[in-house]
């Protein structure tokens, strides 16, 4: 154990009291705890004294030259100020003198007129979100430009008049507008018409241009002198407000300052290199979403060679030249559109964009099929994470909504069974792929009922590192490991050269090297000799004896109580075939004598077993949870998607991402989940709809037995569903419980068997609750991130 005297930093469970030398947790990464200090000491105005933002290749150098993610620095409105004002300035000094004690006038040239304030509109249409506000703000710039041609010819008309039209736009910008005129006189601004339109804005730069005024040809001349002098009352007020020569030089940007981008190609490869699955998705249509610096979606597209790459960005004027090498390519295109806005997804799942992709209409009681023409692809690293409602991150929330996709067939899932490649923070990954049953919360446990595997190719060293009394026991790490290593070993794979991999796996090839067997599943790893004996006897003077002994022993206690469920287990399955002997055609007389003799030592085990778990429990957790790791573990298949991974994840670096913040790439592959889960919504028998209550009441508890939970769900459930007697229950070998007392069915153990189980019986019971009252009974309830 490590004392806290030597690690100030690490924190301490208070459990009765302080117990410094029961590590909890443990520093990650310098770069990652660093940087969540210095948020914080940003936050409380403090000078942060680590450079978060450190640009360590090229791309992340002209990343930071951008400025978007520098605090303090001045943004383009004041840059903007600083040039009127000099332009303003500039045109005074050219104004010729007027003589003392005479009052100068400016001879006028002729009225101009204000069109349109074009500008503006075009602003609000690439800054707006809601595809309600776009469809509006469109309508008012058809009717405005409509008007503005009609002024224009009307100028045309009167070859002498004296009268100018000023526009505000952008000739490129102009030129957009009424290309849009044209197409809607025609009936051709489709959807599709109007996002290409809002791209090729979103390209040009809406800053304030040089007006220009429609002249006998092309309405292009120079403003009158009479529009800049206006200008010059306010150059004096506007020259003592602007920045420095410094910062007018620096072109700086203002974006979403959370986003974390990959900016080293070494990372991209390595990571290519560990999915060689993805050579059976080429030529498909990609999705992509916030690509940002487009570094992995390029690297992705030279893989693949899509027919089409729709890269969903929902700032293209900051990241539209790095995405420039990926739209010059054929079937490549920009939608400045917020991917993980739903809405705005759905708008990009239609013909226009996906002509090639046909949707799999629902039938009952048939599964969807995977479809490899068509891959999703997201970024979905934020740091800080940002919140939404009761969830702590939205990221959690997306992640669980792309899941649950899965069993609705709907958003990019209604094509088929799609893969999905998702960056994210490595903490965001245990939403869908923990690593343990402490985190396995309902998101989990729909991941492992709807997809064939989740493979975490690369990770953080905040998700890696094993942390003593935070994880499941070691040995379970090393086992879990071992049997990854083999399935990597049938298909193929390898780490990449020079990448660091997670201790347990380390353990297992050293040990493999020198020829030594593993240590045995859930035995004890602490060996009390010599002067460790006195350091503890040391400790326990100082704090409380029991609880300092118990968590010393707890391994070993475990181990005991394992060893007598084997034995339990190795007489159930004794008196369970004996049972079935019985049930013949000519049964043994002797058979129904030795059923009662093992029923009899099965009972005196039970009770053996429960009078020690009783005394070795401490506290209201008891032994469940090492228990539950362990058994869970065993099962066939094991329960954790994680210990079903088919590939061993690698070590990242802070440095190959911009802000130094690691990321997780999880590569998600859906499967023809049970028909059953797939009955949702009106017209269908709604099990699927029903199983989502039953597992938010489940997992709104997940320490109790389920009979009790199913219990409170439905007056007479208990006997109605009848639970304990389903085979799923009561077998060992599939994960029920045989010892009775403690030894029960809980929703933390629940496996993919015994939750189709219940489902069953839940919908066979005659008098369940309907749909509509389950629903209309937890309308009220917010589970938050447990949901």
């Amino acid at each position: 154990m490590i004392s806290a005297r030597r690690h100030a930093s690490t924190v301490v469970t208070q459990w009765p009291r302080s117990q410094p030398w029961i590590l909890k947790t443990r520093l990650p990464s310098r770069h990652f705890s660093q940087a969540v200090a210095d948020e914080q000491s940003e936050a409380d105005g403090k000078v942060s004294t680590y450079n978060r933002y450190a640009a360590e290749t090229p791309l992340a150098k002209e990343l930071d030259s951008l400025g978007v993610y520098r605090r303090g620095v001045v943004w383009q409105t004041a840059m903007r100020k600083r040039l009127e004002a000099e332009e303003a300035a500039e045109s005074l000094k050219q104004q010729p003198a007027t003589k003392a004690g005479k009052g100068g006038k400016i001879k006028k040239e002729g009225r101009t007129k204000r069109a349109t304030s074009g500008l503006a509109r075009l602003r609000k249409l690439v800054a707006a979100k809601s595809p309600e506000k776009r469809t509006e703000i469109w309508e008012t710039i058809i009717d405005a430009e409509r008007l503005h041609q009609q002024k224009i010819a009307s100028l045309r008309r009167k070859p002498g008049s004296k009268s100018k039209l000023l526009d505000d736009r952008s000739p490129q910008a102009a030129k957009i507008v009424h290309e849009a005129l044209i197409k809607y006189d025609q009936g051709k601004l489709t959807e599709a018409e109007r996002l290409k339109l809002e791209a090729n804005l979103a390209r040009i730069t809406l800053s304030e241009e040089t007006a220009s005024e429609d002249g006998p040809k092309n309405g292009a001349s120079k403003v009158s002198k009479a529009s800049k002098a206006s200008k010059v009352s306010k150059a004096s007020k506007a020259s003592k407000q602007t920045p420095g020569d410094s910062d007018l030089k620096r072109e700086t940007r203002s974006g979403d300052r959370s986003r974390i981008h990959v900016v080293n190609e070494k990372l991209c490869d390595d990571v290519l290199k560990c999915i060689p699955s993805l050579e059976r998705h080429k030529g498909c249509d990609i999705i992509d979403l916030y690509p940002g610096t487009g570094l992995f979606s390029q690297k992705l597209n030279d893989l693949l060679q899509p027919r089409s790459h729709i890269l969903l960005e929902p700032e293209p004027e900051i990241y539209q030249k790095f995405l420039e090498p990926i739209l010059q390519r054929p079937g490549s295109r920009l939608v400045p559109k917020s991917g993980i806005v739903w809405d705005e997804l759905n708008n990009i799942l239609k013909p226009e964009f996906l002509p090639h992709q046909k949707i799999q209409e629902r039938t009952s009681g048939q599964a969807p099929t995977r479809n490899d023409t068509l891959l999703l692809v997201a970024n979905l690293g934020f740091f800080p994470s940002k919140t939404y409602l009761n969830f702590k991150s939205v990221v959690s929330l997306v992640m669980y909504q792309l899941i649950s996709a899965i069993k609705l067939r709907n958003l990019v899932q209604k094509y088929g069974l799609v893969r999905m490649l998702v960056w994210v923070k490595p903490p965001e990954a245990d939403t869908i792929l923990p690593k343990d049953l402490t985190k396995r919360r309902r998101a989990a446990v729909e991941a492992e009922l709807l997809t064939e595997y989740i493979a975490e190719i690369c990770t953080g060293p905040e998700r890696m590192e094993y942390r003593a009394g935070l994880n499941r026991h070691g040995t379970i790490e090393v086992h879990s490991c071992r049997r990854t290593l083999d399935r990597m070993r049938e298909s193929g794979l390898k780490i990449p050269d020079g990448r660091q991999i997670s201790k347990p796996m380390r353990h297992v090839l050293e040990a493999e090297a020198a020829g030594q067997d593993l240590p045995q599943l859930g035995g004890t790893q602490i060996k009390k000799k010599g002067k460790q004996n006195q350091w503890i006897e040391s400790q326990d003077s100082e704090f409380d004896k029991g609880i300092s002994r118990w968590l010393f022993l707890r391994v070993s206690y475990a181990q005991e109580l394992l060893q007598m469920r084997k034995e339990a287990e190795a007489l159930w399955v004794e008196m369970h075939e004996k049972r079935n002997l019985l049930k013949s055609e000519n049964p043994d007389p002797e058979l129904l004598h030795e059923i009662e003799s093992i029923q009899e030592k099965l009972d005196s085990l039970s009770t053996e077993w429960n009078n020690k778990f009783e005394r070795y429990s401490y506290g209201r957790g008891g032994m469940h949870r090492y228990l539950d790791e362990l058994l869970t573990f065993r099962m066939d298949p094991p329960v954790l998607t994680w210990d079903r991974r088919p590939v061993e994840p690698f070590l990242v670096r802070p440095e190959e991402f911009y802000p130094n913040i690691p990321l997780s790439l999880l590569d998600i592959q859906p499967k023809a989940a049970n028909p059953m889960l797939l009955e949702n919504g009106v017209g269908s028998t709604r099990h699927g709809d029903h199983f989502d209550r039953i597992l938010q009441q489940l997992f709104s508890q997940r320490a109790r037995p389920v009979v009790r939970i199913m219990a409170e769900l439905a007056h007479g459930a208990e006997e109605g569903l009848d639970l304990e007697n389903l085979e799923s229950f009561k077998d060992p070998r599939l994960g029920g419980a045989i010892l009775k007392g403690h030894d029960v069915v809980r929703p933390a153990t629940l496996n993919e068997r015994q939750l189709m189980d219940v489902l069953v019986a839940w919908m066979n019971w005659p008098f369940r609750p309907s749909y509509a009252e389950l629903a209309a009974r937890n309308r009220d309830e917010d589970y938050g991130d447990d949901a």
